[in-house]
């Protein structure tokens, strides 16, 4: 388990406390690299964005090209942040999430599994793309 992983914990948690069935129809999980799967036309990425825990410049390049191929209206985004509180790996994958929210909101997305299952509490186990 990543470090990264291990910091989201709290807010995962938060989260899960607080969704519930009704509210599943505005809040939807997705995954960066499901998105980026989706964006390369439902084939896997052949370049890492990282190599042993450092940018790889030729995964984040290829990555960036899908990003702009996508469609999705955020040519003028900048990275500002300091590089200690946000990779540029960071920003990809925010964008990542932001074009599966698009396609969401336009009917386009995908849901896996198709016909998920249900927990305990009710919530659809899924991610979305």
């Amino acid at each position: 388990m990543s470090k990264q992983c291990f910091h989201l914990f709290p807010k995962m948690r938060e989260i899960d406390a607080l969704i519930t069935p009704e509210l599943q129809a505005r809040i939807h999980e997705s995954y960066p690299e499901l998105a980026f799967w989706v964006m390369n036309g439902e084939t896997p990425l052949a370049l890492p964005k990282k190599v042993k825990s450092q940018p790889y410049e030729p995964g984040l390049d290829l990555r960036r090209a899908l990003r702009r191929k996508s469609g999705l209206p955020i040519d003028g985004l900048t990275h500002e942040y300091r590089r200690r509180d946000v990779g540029a790996d960071d920003l990809l994958d925010a964008c990542a999430c932001a074009f599966v929210a698009w396609r969401i909101l336009t009917g386009r997305s995908m849901r896996f599994p198709e016909d998920p299952p249900r927990n305990a509490r009710g919530l659809r186990m899924e991610i979305n793309a």
